[in-house]
């Protein structure tokens, strides 16, 4: 039985949204009969539909009722292609979800089919910001500027596709703790190994449903804020083995992070500013990174380095003056490294050298 390209387009509008991008993506576009979709499967309102064929400018379309015992095979013949949308609409009117703060994590989707990421910025707007990039290199590039909470990109994209996007973004240590999800039509497990290997944490196969799409995304958004919790509760409670808790590359790179700030610690004007470019990297950046990894401003991590600091040297009495050790740990006004040690300590200094002296 012969159906028209049009009608399976209708058809699939009717069911899905996903489907229609399925369809675009690999009907009656490509002259030399080879289109980019190995399969196309999803189960919408009791119907399953499955893009078999794509090798010719033929395509099967298998409909089958969810509760049919036996299917209906149908051809499409090559016809009406004026009648089907193109694909890659305007990006101009992606959303852009929420305003972007402290408290609403920021999303960055990489994918050069503008319709799949206005799907995806529809379904997630509601609860993140929202950036996007059309390929690899530039998702790379925005990544490393905006240090987003997420990134969710598509594997085949032209200049740099999103296994190489990945693994560079996994290589930078300004980047390395942001978790990737894959969209992709390529479900075999030979491209899973290899989404994985370049650094993937997470898949989404084509067509997915906007439950699985919020479901991937909150389970590593929720994971990511649970090291935060447990690193932030050892901190508080005075864990010295705090950092254990977090991941080899991020212990790494607070370990840097304090090497850094003890090495500028003395020198005037040791602000986050000067912390962040001897770490390469900007102000934002450095906040964003510290943020991530530990829950507090660049500005809040390094002002208890210095306070620690502060604390182990006022720990051996034959060590300097207090006067001397403030500036020694970044603080030029004693009056402010007075008030600032004893909301962390309870005490102020002076008192708590007379704890320790014998």
């Amino acid at each position: 039985m012969f159906l028209s390209s049009s009608f399976i387009y209708q058809q699939a509008k009717r069911l899905s949204p996903l489907l229609i991008l399925g369809f675009r993506a690999g009907a009656l576009r490509h002259p030399t009969g080879e289109f980019p979709l190995r399969h196309l499967a999803r189960q919408v309102g009791g119907l399953g539909i499955r893009f078999l064929h794509v090798s010719s400018l033929s395509m099967m379309v298998q409909i089958v009722e969810h509760h049919a015992e036996t299917s209906m095979d149908f051809e499409v013949e090559e016809d009406a292609q004026e009648e089907i949308p193109a694909i890659g609409a305007s990006a101009d009117d992606l959303p852009s979800g929420m305003e972007s703060d402290e408290a609403v994590p920021i999303i960055l989707v990489v994918e050069d089919n503008a319709d799949i990421s206005r799907y995806i910025g529809s379904e997630l707007k509601k609860s993140y910001s929202l950036r996007y990039a059309v390929n690899g290199r530039e998702g790379a590039d925005l990544a490393k500027e905006i240090i987003p909470d997420l990134i969710i990109s598509d594997i085949m994209m032209p200049e740099m596709d999103g296994l190489a996007m990945c693994r560079e973004v996994k290589a930078s240590e300004i980047t390395n703790h942001i978790p990737v999800i894959f969209v992709t039509a390529r479900s075999s497990q030979e491209d899973k190994i290899t989404g994985i290997e370049a650094g993937g944490d997470a898949y989404l196969y084509k067509p997915f449903s906007s439950d699985e799409l919020n479901a991937q995304v909150e389970s590593l958004l929720r994971s990511r804020m649970q090291l935060r919790k447990k690193f932030s509760e050892s901190v508080a409670s005075g864990d010295e083995n705090a950092g254990e808790k977090l991941s080899d590359k991020d212990q790494h790179f607070l370990n840097h992070l304090v090497d850094v700030a003890y090495s500028v610690m003395a020198e005037s004007g040791s602000d986050v500013e000067t912390v962040a470019s001897k770490m390469c990297m900007s102000r934002i950046q450095l906040n964003r990174k510290v943020q991530a990894i530990t829950g507090e401003t660049s500005f809040a991590y390094l002002l208890r380095i210095r306070l620690s600091r502060a604390k182990r040297l006022l720990d051996d009495p034959k060590n300097f003056k207090i006067g001397d050790i403030a500036f020694k740990c970044g603080f030029e006004d004693f009056a402010y490294f007075s008030r600032v040690f004893k909301q962390k300590y309870g005490v102020t200094p002076s008192q708590y050298r007379k704890r320790v002296t014998p």
